[in-house]
């Protein structure tokens, strides 16, 4: 008899049952090519570039002797334009005032160009120039001056305001006023009774 539990023995004249053959895995479909994932962002480290320790001295070259450049001739149109314009410079550098010549001459030295420039900027704001006095004005003092006005002396004043405040009919602001400024009221009618 045999155990249930246990599998049959194999018959050796049996045909030989072969076990169903798994299908072929189907063909996998092409994956779109990825981009290669994004470089790490740089740190840059400020220390990284500075060298570790100072570099050797280059080996310096002895210094070759370059002809030196020659002046160019000198044009004698340039130098009657120069001419002219120190003249010209001259001229107006006299009609300003010491203050503004000083001032030229500290910021422009004697290089005529570079003073012109100076006395047009000066100019431009009004800092130089010649001056222009509308007609029939005159810088001169005048002959005929008027008389000055007589000083009045505080006693007369005090006379007068107390005087006026009578005539007005206020005489308790008048008699407050007496009281205040008596002695000047008295100086002021002794002199008026003097003259």
């Amino acid at each position: 008899m045999s155990d249930p539990t246990q599998p049959a023995p194999a018959d050796p004249a049996a045909p030989a049952v072969q076990p169903p053959a798994t299908p072929a895995p189907a063909p996998i479909a092409p994956v779109a090519a990825q981009p290669p994932p994004p470089p790490a962002p740089r740190v840059l480290n400020p220390y990284a570039a500075m060298p570790s320790r100072p570099a050797a001295p280059a080996a310096v070259a002895p210094p070759t002797e370059a002809p030196a450049p020659t002046a160019p001739a000198a044009d004698p149109r340039i130098d009657g334009l120069m001419a002219a314009l120190r003249e010209s410079v001259g001229e107006q550098l006299a009609g300003i005032s010491e203050g503004a010549r000083k001032t030229v001459l500290d910021l422009a030295g004697d290089d005529p160009i570079a003073q012109r420039r100076v006395l047009a900027t000066l100019r431009a704001n009004g800092v130089t120039g010649p001056v222009t006095l509308p007609p029939g004005a005159s810088t001169a003092v005048p002959s005929g001056q008027p008389a000055p006005a007589p000083v009045a002396s505080p006693d007369v004043d005090a006379l007068s305001r107390w005087t006026s405040l009578r005539e007005k009919g206020a005489h308790i602001t008048a008699a407050a006023f007496r009281a205040t400024h008596g002695a000047a009221i008295d100086r002021a009618l002794a002199a008026r009774g003097s003259n």
